[in-house]
């Protein structure tokens, strides 16, 4: 088995991607934006709040450019059987 991982910093995202479980569509979020999009690109319906502020929070992302003490990143871990 062979595991994977990409890390990706905050700082440096450049979207979020969002995939509609109804139609499949995908919709990417410019991180950089201050618009808040809160329905899918494809069919139009509403992502649900609690999607919706998890996504505003990702995006605050500035107040991490002052701390030089920590670097923050996400990780996603593949594995291959």
């Amino acid at each position: 088995m062979i595991e994977k991982r990409c890390k990706i910093d905050l700082r440096d995202a450049t979207f979020i991607s969002v995939e509609c479980k109804r139609c499949k569509g995908e919709t990417n979020i410019p991180m950089q934006t201050h618009k808040n999009i809160e329905l899918c690109g494809i069919c139009g319906v509403h992502f649900g709040q609690q999607t919706v502020d998890y996504i505003r929070n990702l995006k605050r992302t500035t107040m991490l450019e002052d701390n030089e003490d920590v670097k923050v990143s996400l990780v996603s871990v593949e594995v291959e059987s």
